[in-house]
């Protein structure tokens, strides 16, 4: 799950229901700290840890929670692959 940001907005609408049910919350607020590392690039944030995950209506329009890919992949890296 840490490399698939629907799964992780999925769950976090699970645990958004769970602690309402649990704790009788009424407004909870999910915020994710997740480092991702693609294809031997340095582990990057995927998702903004600002976004309050409850609020993100899943669809399939941009996600402006997913955080840009800013590193480029090195030369040596694909010559090793």
């Amino acid at each position: 799950m840490p490399t698939q940001p629907d799964m992780i907005l999925q769950f976090a609408y699970f645990l958004e229901q769970e602690w309402i049910k649990k704790y009788k919350l009424k407004d909870v607020e999910i915020r994710v700290q997740n480092y991702v590392s693609l294809n031997g690039r340095e582990p990057a944030q995927m998702i903004n840890p600002n976004v309050d995950l409850t609020k993100i209506e899943r669809n399939l329009a941009k996600a402006d929670w997913i955080l840009p890919l800013n590193e480029p992949l090195r030369r040596t890296q694909l010559a090793s692959n």
